[in-house]
């Protein structure tokens, strides 16, 4: 029955990333900024540095936005070897989102996840996804939202395209 569930999880996942990005997105690179990947974003996303950039125990830590609307793409990576398997960034991750108030998983894969959680009484989404690239831990989920909550909708698009990630 899980293998179902996520069967039909993946393919939901996999028909709405190809409907979204044959509207008009544009492939962004992070290249320059220090992380080996592209990813799809809407037209005329800007990128803009995380909360995270910087140097942080003798690590750096490269961390970007890739924004437009409510598509608030947050990719983070260390510049340093992997520490643990990606089983274990799964798992911590997994154990940063339980502690949400409200934390209700929506979908799970071997790479990556969708949930649900509150923000005083109401419903906001947010996911996490594990890239591995030249031993090196990429990380994605959603960017910080000041103006209001992200749907499950949006989320989805934001995590079609960390999962498509080049």
């Amino acid at each position: 029955m899980k293998k179902r569930i996520s069967l039909i999880a993946t393919l939901v996942i996999t028909i709405s990333h190809s409907l979204w990005f044959n509207s008009a997105n544009a492939q962004v690179d992070l290249s320059s900024n220090g992380i080996p990947v592209k990813v799809d974003a809407p037209a005329g996303a800007t990128i803009s540095k995380g909360m995270l950039n910087g140097e942080f125990d003798g690590v750096k830590t490269y961390n970007y936005e890739v924004k437009k609307g409510q598509f608030i793409l947050d990719v983070s990576m260390s510049d340093e070897d992997m520490w643990q398997d990606a089983e274990g960034y799964m798992n911590d991750a997994m154990d940063i989102a339980d502690d949400e108030d409200g934390f209700e998983l929506v979908s799970k894969e071997s790479n990556g996840f969708i949930y649900k959680y509150s923000i005083d009484g109401d419903p906001d989404y947010n996911f996490y996804y594990l890239k591995i690239k030249n031993n090196r831990a990429i990380e994605f989920e959603a960017g910080l939202n000041m103006m209001a909550e992200f749907s499950l909708d949006d989320v989805k698009k934001m995590y079609s395209s960390a999962k498509g990630a080049l």
